[in-house]
């Protein structure tokens, strides 16, 4: 890329929103104890921050005649933001902060974390005694925060984690070509940040674009905002009237299987922008594997263990998605099989 058209202006935009989505992301989920930006794989901060980016451009340039990000800086702003969200909260560092603290403080004498974990760990790989006690209980008003404690760790865990997110990277740039030009796979999470980057650019008038000229598209968004927002009231105010929750389970076989019958604007959403073919696979397997679960549990058929938290209904459908999950997986290889076939040959002989 020519040096004159690099997007600076995106890179240190993105960088200023992606500190905002770190700094109000604990502070949601931890001590307003809702929904965060960050919890599911819709990227909603990500989305969020973007609309207001692209909503905004429309009067500074009206404000300043000027023109203060390209389409190419709109990307890399989302391309960030999307990162960003698999940092501050579900995707790594809630369970990392547990992983690194709790073995310590939730030793005891009949758990054996002592010698099955502590004492076979280094010193450097978690935080131990008062430094952990801190981190659950609230570090006293008069003890200063025990860096000292918590550096070795955090070089630890970060060289690691920079290693997975450059290996996951690696993997998605090897795999683009077959996706995105050979099955010409849809990425519908993609499809709404691209159209709103679209809407940004300036189209000969001093307003925003297509989509947020849309009146359908605004009655969407003040649709979802009333009910969301009126939700959210009555979750700290419970006299505000609020909507009731569109929400029951249909039990089946003698009630060993159930299912959730909702209705939630993300899913309608999502629907939108995924192909027919590919919702109707998913709700039609989704009802197979209930009836296979209810069917083998009524004959007795059952797996011994305990399940998963987010698995499936049962153990036997658990390791039944990990294992459609393992296929998948290999076929993507099998059917991208050419591609990385000349990519390692190009790595080789050092190929371009």
């Amino acid at each position: 890329m020519d040096k004159t058209t690099y997007p600076w202006r995106g890179l240190f935009v993105g960088a200023g929103l992606c500190a905002a989505l770190a700094a109000i992301e604990p502070h949601v989920k931890m001590r307003l104890h809702t929904n965060g930006l960050c919890t599911d794989y819709i990227n909603a901060g990500a989305v969020l921050f973007l609309f207001l980016l692209a909503l905004a451009l429309g009067p500074l340039r009206a404000l300043t005649g000027r023109k203060w990000l390209d389409v190419p800086d709109l990307a890399v702003v989302f391309a960030m933001l999307a990162v960003a969200c698999t940092i501050p909260s579900h995707g790594l560092l809630a369970p990392l902060l547990t992983l690194v603290t709790g073995a310590s403080y939730y030793a005891t004498p009949h758990n054996h974390f002592e010698e099955w974990i502590l004492q076979r760990l280094p010193d450097w790989l978690l935080v131990r005694g008062e430094a952990a006690r801190f981190f659950y209980e609230k570090l006293p008003p008069s003890e200063p925060f025990p860096v000292s404690a918590w550096i070795q760790p955090a070089i630890a865990w970060t060289i690691l984690i920079a290693a997975v997110f450059l290996a996951q990277i690696s993997l998605a740039a090897l795999f683009y070509e077959p996706w995105a030009r050979h099955e010409r796979l849809a990425f519908p999470l993609v499809r709404l940040p691209a159209e709103m980057v679209r809407s940004a650019e300036d189209r000969g008038s001093r307003r925003p674009g297509h989509l947020l000229r849309d009146p359908i598209f605004w009655a969407g968004v003040a649709l979802t905002f009333f009910i969301a927002g009126s939700r959210g009231l009555a979750f700290y105010h419970p006299e505000t009237p609020t909507l009731p929750k569109i929400s029951s389970w249909l039990a089946f076989f003698n009630g060993t299987t159930r299912i959730l019958v909702t209705f939630s604007f993300v899913i309608v959403g999502f629907s939108y922008l995924l192909n027919t073919r590919v919702l109707l696979s998913i709700w039609f397997f989704h009802l197979l594997m209930k009836v296979v679960s209810g069917a083998l549990i009524l004959h007795g058929v059952a797996l011994e263990g305990e399940n998963e938290p987010w698995g499936g209904s049962t153990l036997l459908a658990t390791h039944l998605n990990g294992g459609s999950m393992i296929a998948l997986v290999l076929f993507g290889v099998w059917t991208a099989r050419e591609h990385l076939a000349r990519v390692l040959r190009d790595a080789w002989r050092g190929g371009h």
